[in-house]
């Protein structure tokens, strides 16, 4: 025959085991909380070091329509610039990035067309990493007129990370170096 454990020994036994499992628990969030706000301190210290100037341009004859209006497929193109303007004044330009054999097509893009901009325009295009995870970046556009300060078009472009071969890649374990560069520039908004 068993013997029985009194009852009230087994619900000491229990609350003894819940309160160590608790405070295993607050230790373990205490450490996590600490490690993230030394992880933000750190990334926002980073930050500090990168001024991202926005790129400037004027609208070109060509890339005008028949009523005199920046046709709207340029916009693509000024966004391309953008990034890879935006991506010059990082420690790993594109350039320097495909040279490592990393390559970043195209997955998705878009535009919002607010107010046209016109011939001779001068425009200014700021652009911000908005999202990235070591194998997928969102950059986010603004156009903005440089005389009047309108903000012309918004936009978004997403981009797979991959190998040269076309193989995704994960650059946090692959290319930890270019991670953690680019995670210092994320949200930064650049000055005009």
């Amino acid at each position: 025959m068993e013997k029985s454990i009194p009852l009230s020994k087994e619900i000491a036994r229990y609350q003894y085991e819940s309160i160590k499992t608790a405070l295993a628990v607050t230790e373990f969030r205490t450490k996590a909380n600490a490690a993230i706000l030394n992880g933000t301190r750190q990334l926002q210290e980073h930050k500090m070091t990168y001024k991202i100037k926005a790129y400037r341009r004027s609208v070109n004859y060509y890339e005008t329509d028949k009523m005199g209006i920046t046709h709207n497929s340029n916009y693509f193109r000024w966004f391309e610039e953008a990034r890879i303007h935006f991506m010059s004044q990082t420690a790993y330009p594109y350039k320097k990035v495909e040279a490592l054999g990393i390559v970043m097509p195209m997955i998705a893009s878009s535009a919002e067309f607010k107010h046209p901009t016109y011939f001779d325009d001068e425009v200014i295009i700021k652009s911000w990493l908005s999202f990235f995870n070591g194998y997928k970046v969102t950059l986010q556009f603004e156009v903005i007129n440089a005389e009047t300060n309108m903000l012309c078009t918004t936009g978004e472009t997403k981009s797979a990370i991959l190998s040269a071969a076309g193989k995704p890649i994960q650059l946090q374990r692959e290319f930890p170096e270019v991670y953690k560069d680019w995670m210092s520039v994320l949200g930064v908004i650049p000055e005009v």
